[in-house]
């Protein structure tokens, strides 16, 4: 299994080859992703499949084509994270810490801290006793970076 953490934007992104063996897809991102088919060489002309965090998608889902994704249009986000996890074993993939830990973000509570002006400051997972942050920076009030996952002292 191999899985990588992709940078989205607003422009449709590949994220897989129409052969790739992508056993799944997940994000945690706050902004909602859209995804969809196409050649390896074409993005798609129209809207994808809008998702938001903790969905998980299987090659199944898809359908033969390449995988391309994008941030959904309108979202107040410049940027999101697509964890895509290839070959057989990947159907329990989760998202990888900064540290190289898997988080299975789908099957864990997450707390939302926010600061004095209401935006969301950070995002809070605990796993196997360690508890990871992922916090966001804003610019004239728009998100413009989202860290990785990164494990508290």
């Amino acid at each position: 299994m191999t899985t990588t953490s992709l940078q989205i934007t607003a422009a449709w992104q590949r994220i897989a080859l129409g052969a790739d063996d992508v056993a799944l897809i997940t994000s945690d991102a706050v902004a909602p992703i859209q995804y969809a088919t196409s050649t390896d060489a074409d993005p798609p002309t129209g809207s994808g499949h809008t998702c938001t965090a903790g969905d998980r998608l299987t090659r199944a889902q898809f359908g033969a084509g390449a995988i391309w994704a994008r941030i959904a249009p309108g979202s107040a986000f410049d940027t999101a994270t697509v964890v895509l996890s290839t070959g057989t074993q990947a159907a329990a993939a989760a998202a990888l810490a900064a540290n190289g830990t898997p988080l299975p973000l789908a099957s864990l509570p997450q707390s939302i801290a926010y600061n004095p002006d209401g935006t969301v400051n950070y995002i809070q997972v605990t796993h196997a006793g360690t508890t990871y942050r992922q916090t966001l920076t804003y610019t004239s009030g728009r998100i413009t970076a989202v860290s990785a996952w990164e494990a508290q002292p």
